[in-house]
């Protein structure tokens, strides 16, 4: 098998194609590291793992490093364990810890960059509640459709100094101060679609605790009926026994 080039996906691939041949590529690259000698996979690494910026020009097909810290992060830390086992970098702990601060870093470098825009150059998005659309934002920032934005990195709640950037952010907007691009039937949707998930899962757990009462109550009533059968079999065979004693016996249970 070998690597995908972008000329071999057309002129506008899809973002489904440009995906699979993205992660195509990727799990090429990462299969070919356990059989490269020491020296040759040195030479991919950097003090927080797995060179990311090299790694995206390996890959190609226009991919970015924040592209692999999101959508590929699994595949790549499970090619770093096997790194971690030949000694040849150190425990992923470390660098989850490193690389969160470093992307933290570079997110707030990039506001702080578009906080100098002109209204003509950048827009800020809002939600319908006139605060920042995170959701928007890290599209913005990771460059990808807001389609592909399953949900907002871990980043944005984990972190202190990027969680008091968006809430500085929110202030600004709530002074006018920034010029701004509204989604407000995008939030609103969002917002519905979230309340009716909530309200489903409530719906669910409901008919869950239903059915969990009614079987065991069949179940119950399927013991006793049990009990019942199995004393009239007895019943049964002590009158063919002749055996009276018996009857009386079992029909005393």
């Amino acid at each position: 098998m070998e690597l995908i080039s972008l000329e071999q996906l057309g002129d506008a691939p899809s973002k489904i194609a440009l995906g699979k041949a993205r992660r195509h590529n990727l799990a090429l690259i990462l299969a070919n590291i356990p059989d490269s000698i020491d020296d040759e996979v040195r030479k991919i690494l950097d003090k927080n793992g797995i060179d990311k910026k090299l790694l995206s020009k390996k890959i190609g097909l226009k991919i970015k490093p924040v592209n692999l810290r999101q959508t590929f992060s699994k595949e790549i830390m499970d090619a770093e364990k096997l790194l971690v086992e030949r000694k040849l970098m150190t425990a992923r702990g470390t660098a989850i810890s490193q690389s969160g601060a470093e992307n933290a870093k570079l997110f707030i470098a990039w506001v702080d960059e578009k906080l100098g825009k002109s209204e003509e150059e950048f827009l800020w998005p809002i939600t319908h509640k006139n605060t920042l659309y995170r959701t928007a934002i890290w599209a913005l920032y990771s460059e990808q459709e807001l389609d592909d934005v399953e949900r907002t990195p871990t980043l944005f709640s984990r972190n202190r100094e990027v969680g008091n950037t968006l809430k500085s952010i929110d202030l600004k907007l709530a002074n006018n101060e920034l010029a701004t691009q509204s989604y407000a039937s995008e939030t609103a949707l969002d917002e519905m679609n979230d309340g009716m998930t909530n309200r489903k899962i409530l719906t669910l757990n409901q008919k869950v605790k239903t059915l969990t009462e009614q079987l065991a109550a069949e179940r119950k009533e399927k013991y006793e009926l049990s009990k019942e059968l199995e004393q009239l079999k007895q019943e049964k065979k002590a009158l063919l026994s002749g055996d009276i004693a018996s009857v009386k016996l079992a029909g005393a249970h």
